[in-house]
């Protein structure tokens, strides 16, 4: 029985937003986040901000980091 991760804390998740804010457009962002099926509710124009109100929402929903984590799988 495989162990469930624990959701990333805020400090974590600005951190990981920060980064992946910085790698791509705004139209990766979007068509990535689109693939993963994560909306983009955060009402932020910032490519970081965005990113860090989508996942600490899709944390909250889910209790879990791995739709964070497809992210970053597809989006490298």
């Amino acid at each position: 029985m495989s162990q469930q991760m624990s959701p990333f804390n805020e400090g974590t998740i600005e951190a990981l937003a920060r980064v992946l804010g910085e790698c791509g457009t705004g139209s990766d962002i979007s068509r990535v986040l689109n693939d993963c099926g994560l909306d983009d509710n955060s009402g932020e124009s910032t490519k970081w901000r965005r990113l860090y109100h989508i996942f600490l929402e899709s944390q909250r929903v889910t209790k879990s980091p791995n739709q964070v984590l497809n992210f970053i799988r597809a989006f490298r």
